[in-house]
């Protein structure tokens, strides 16, 4: 406790300023915004020609900053197919050595996505989909929070690596090269921070941090700078954020920290500009991210939560809601009768456990409403039913690698109402049911989507002499947390 009190006093004091007024930094990051969500730059979408601006934009502002260049360049290149056609990506990198001989051999990345969404053409005209908060608000603070690192070089024993990277909205590309790419480098990559949608400070009255547990004693380093900067973090996720670029480093085992203000502003819409961000609320977020990164780059060891990390990119348990619709009839035993289906929906609790890379128990407990078109009218069945489901899957050891699966399992059924025409429908038939369920599915990220047939195999029919046998069709889509 008093060795962290050290370094706030140290560290934190004398430097939570910029070298340059208050004025500056809000002129700075409005003009940056400004020029990369300008209709000039046509949306920055990935593949499209008009980019090369941003490109253009970001070097030139690295350049002027005083950032050093990788291997004599500021733009990483790389390529990526989509369909027929090969992109030229380019993630644009600058350095800011660090003062320690030994620890300046290791990097901490400070970084935000500068793609967008490009423009479409609507009624014949032109959209453009702008994106300033998502993300030229976090290239801009990214520059200038390296321009405060790159005043406190001299006390920074850890280098830092501003990176704007390339093609996130197609898929976290630009960041998966990077990554990729650290297999051969010899860079030692410490630690990870992603800027993405930091307009809404005052909206969103506070910041939202994701990540922090991917280091031991993040979630106290940071609370502690956050509380001495009057920073209010409104949520705090523990978890790495799996739908920007912190994810291509937490699935190689490297702490990734996600640092927003929320999607209050209007996504991925036409009318996402410059003139309904807050840019006193970026400056704030520009002094919080610039104390974090000045005392993790002096910490003696950054040491990564590995359990943690594994447990985010590749978690044994996933729990999540499903909706399901379909149809549901009753079918008969030895008589020509099939009854006609009606409408079922479904809705319930679903938990997936990791068993194997390619096996999954799935137990999960649902409302349903099913029924059928009988000989005598509509019936409708109202019910609780347990579920228990395995997944033979296609193998995969992170969530990011979407799974094709074959389901097979059972149900039980508890009928607590039925409905219908005639007589009391509850004495007709049983409020027990169960049988099987046979599907097939695919899961991508934190979504899953399925279809299930259900047979049911208990007589429901209370009549003496009668057999009557649920059969039921049900796509499902579920949610995972």
């Amino acid at each position: 406790m008093f060795k962290r009190l050290i370094l706030l006093l140290t560290y934190f004091l004398p430097l939570t300023a910029p070298m340059y007024g208050q004025d500056e930094l809000l002129i700075n990051l409005r003009n940056h915004v400004t020029t990369l969500a300008s209709d000039s730059f046509s949306g920055r979408g990935f593949g499209f020609p008009e980019k090369q601006m941003a490109v253009d934009y970001i070097t030139s502002q690295y350049r002027r900053a005083g950032f050093s260049e990788i291997n004599n360049n500021y733009v990483q290149e790389f390529f990526h197919f989509s369909g027929s056609s090969l992109i030229d990506g380019k993630n644009i990198i600058g350095l800011i050595e660090g003062s320690d001989p030994v620890l300046k051999k290791e990097y901490i990345i400070v970084g935000a996505h500068y793609d967008h969404l490009g423009w479409k053409i609507w009624g014949g005209a032109k959209t453009v989909y702008n994106g300033a908060d998502d993300n030229a608000s976090g290239v801009a603070t990214i520059i200038e929070t390296g321009k405060i690192l790159l005043n406190r070089k001299e006390r920074l024993k850890r280098s830092v690596l501003i990176i704007a990277f390339d093609g996130e909205e197609a898929g976290l590309i630009g960041s998966s090269a990077f990554a990729e790419n650290l297999k051969t480098d010899s860079l030692k990559i410490k630690a990870m921070f992603s800027l993405d949608m930091v307009g809404m400070f005052g909206k969103n009255m506070g910041i939202d941090l994701n990540g922090f547990s991917s280091i031991k004693n993040g979630d106290k380093i940071v609370s502690e700078i956050a509380r001495h900067d009057g920073i209010p973090v409104v949520t705090y996720d523990r978890r790495i954020e799996s739908r920007t670029d912190t994810w291509s480093f937490g699935k190689i085992n490297i702490p990734a920290f996600y640092i927003t203000t929320g999607l209050l502003s209007p996504f991925h819409k036409p009318e996402d500009d410059s003139n309904l961000l807050d840019y006193e609320g970026m400056a704030k977020v520009v002094t919080l991210l610039s104390d974090i990164v000045t005392d993790m780059g002096n910490m003696d060891t950054i040491e990564a939560n590995e359990h943690f990390i594994k447990k985010s990119v590749d978690p044994l348990v996933l729990t999540g809601l499903t909706f399901g619709a379909g149809t549901n009839h009753l079918t008969y035993k030895g008589i020509f009768y099939s009854a006609k289906p009606v409408i079922a929906i479904e809705t319930g609790i679903t938990s997936q456990i990791k068993l194997a890379s390619n096996l999954y128990f799935q137990p999960a407990l649902f409302y349903e409403m099913t029924g059928s078109n009988t000989e005598d009218g509509k019936i409708r069945m109202h019910s609780v039913s347990p579920r228990f489901d395995f997944l033979i899957s296609t193998p995969a050891d992170d969530l990011s690698k979407p799974i094709i699966f074959a389901l097979l399992g059972g149900f039980l059924r508890y009928n607590f109402a039925v409905t219908g025409k005639g007589s009391p429908m509850s004495q007709l038939y049983s409020d027990k049911d169960a049988g099987i369920e046979l599907g097939a599915g695919e899961r991508y990220m934190k979504l899953q989507m399925s279809l299930v047939f259900k047979y049911g195999l208990k007589n429901i029919s209370t009549l003496m002499n009668s057999e009557s046998y649920n059969r039921g069709l049900s796509f499902q889509i579920t949610k995972f947390f």
